[in-house]
């Protein structure tokens, strides 16, 4: 492990998709215009507040996510077919995800997924080395902001509401979308590097990216979870309460635990 004053030091590559990883990554980005879509009911209006809020954070998303950090290391890990550069994702920078989910705690999952799009250019340009990071980071983001904002009544819900948790449980979805860039991004000239090296390299450096992301949803967690008690007004929505799916489904709730006890 050692100390990062600025990624800037480092070299800008941002790696563009592969010929099929393109299809991917239009794929993904369709799936985020689907669910921002879907979860408009979510989504405030914005006032001069508001933009204001989000300019703030905009700017704090240049300053975060590339200064102050740590690049982590590992005897497993690997480096870029091709290329000799440090482990992609390995840069935990402490406070780079305050800005974007407090951004979907305050501003709604459009805002947050604007500002998690920029935050993944930067760091898909300086860290990860994959253009899928502004997709990445702009769906988590967007997904953080629904499970903060929504209104539903169960236990569940209401403990998914809270920053700390809703941070955390994107460090799963992380290491899935490390593992589909890693196998769809073209690193270096050599467009023919197989698969099996792609694969090699994403669960050689799984661990890693996973415990830098868990890093930063932690202090990121830690930051909202403070914002979210001491601006209890500014945070999240204040609908009333409403039946979750599972209350006012049976179909909704059989699907839902059938579906946990699979992926058990």
């Amino acid at each position: 492990m050692s100390f990062i004053s600025t990624l800037l030091a480092g070299i800008a590559f941002p790696a563009p998709p592969t010929l099929i990883g393109w299809l991917v990554w239009v794929s993904l980005l369709g799936m985020l215009v689907y669910a921002l879509y879907r979860w408009r009911v979510y989504q405030p209006v914005w006032g001069g507040r508001e933009w204001g809020i989000f300019v703030v954070l905009f700017i704090l998303i240049a300053i975060t996510n590339l200064l102050i950090g740590v690049r982590l290391t590992s005897a497993s890990a690997r480096p870029l077919p091709g290329l000799p550069a440090d482990a992609p994702g390995s840069a935990l920078m402490i406070f780079s995800a305050v800005p974007w989910l407090l951004g979907g705690g305050l501003l709604g999952p459009l805002g947050g997924a604007a500002l998690g799009g920029f935050a993944g250019l930067l760091r898909g340009t300086w860290d990860t080395y994959s253009m899928f990071s502004v997709i990445e980071l702009a769906l988590l983001a967007a997904w953080f902001s629904t499970n903060v904002r929504q209104r539903y009544r169960t236990p569940a819900y209401t403990l998914l509401r809270q920053p700390i948790i809703g941070a955390l449980l994107l460090v799963p979805l992380h290491t899935l979308f490390y593992i589909i860039s890693s196998l769809f991004t073209q690193w270096g000239v050599d467009a023919s590097v197989p698969a099996t090296a792609r694969l090699d390299l994403a669960l050689s450096n799984a661990g890693i990216v996973t415990l830098a992301f868990a890093g930063e949803m932690l202090v990121g967690g830690i930051v909202a979870q403070i914002v979210s008690k001491a601006f209890p007004s500014m945070w999240g929505s204040r609908q009333p309460l409403q039946p979750s799916p599972g209350e006012k489904s049976l179909e909704s709730r059989f699907l839902f635990g059938m579906g946990t006890f699979i992926s058990l």
